[in-house]
């Protein structure tokens, strides 16, 4: 969902908008990190909170934050995703967004085992895919010279550094998950040692993706869309 208007907004720049990105998330994670190492609990940021500051109501207003963080950020995946099935499908897309919301819900119903379960398996296959697109990308692309340097269209300014920072603020919404490993840290067992490094592994893969993606849906740098 974000690659295209990363690179509308970054041009030849957008794998540096995902660079930038993941930097400043970085610092969030690398905070993530220390925190779950200290505090192994599923509540995440509230329990942050609560123990740094020692305020239990600052601690529910910024749970309560991240519940509608969490329900804003769900919702646009499903609408994107309803968006990418009647590209293909003729299932309508407010149908599609309803099953969507009812099924995720059912799962997360039937306990952490089955929503930790479907959620590698979607991950894995994602990460296949994006694998597959990227070795036919640097296959096809093979011989072909790089495209025309493109100029940012959808940046506040016209200049191509500006283009990048803004994509760089839109590419922040890729590393916002950080608070779903943490919260997940009581099921896990030696979370103080396995949640830190499956944070900053997280970050890691979702950066060289998201760059090698942005790098290949360059117009003019791929050539797989026969």
């Amino acid at each position: 969902m974000l690659i295209g208007k990363v690179a509308g907004a970054g041009g030849e720049l957008a794998p540096f908008s995902f660079l930038l990105a993941a930097t400043i998330a970085g610092l969030s994670a690398l905070s993530f990190a220390e925190f779950a190492s200290r505090f192994p609990e599923s509540a995440g940021e509230a329990v942050y909170v609560k123990e740094g500051l020692n305020s239990s109501a600052l601690a529910l207003v910024v749970g309560l934050t991240v519940t509608a963080a969490g329900i804003v950020s769900t919702a646009k995946i499903i609408v994107g995703f309803s968006g990418y099935l009647a590209d293909v499908t003729a299932v309508p897309r407010n149908g599609a967004q309803v099953a969507m919301t009812l099924l995720l819900s059912a799962i997360a119903m039937w306990g952490i085992r089955a929503s930790v379960s479907v959620a590698a398996l979607v991950t894995l296959i994602e990460i296949g895919v994006l694998v597959v697109i990227l070795g036919f990308g640097v296959l096809g692309s093979s011989g072909v010279p790089p495209p025309e340097p493109l100029s940012p269209s959808a940046a506040p300014s016209t200049g191509v550094w500006s283009g990048m920072i803004y994509g760089a603020l839109l590419a922040f919404y890729a590393f916002i998950g950080f608070k779903d490993i943490v919260n997940v840290a009581e099921e896990t067992r030696d979370a103080s040692r396995v949640v830190p490094r499956s944070i900053m592994l997280t970050l890691a893969v979702t950066t060289l993706l998201y760059a090698a993606i942005a790098h290949l849906a360059q117009p003019g740098r791929s050539t797989v869309s026969a």
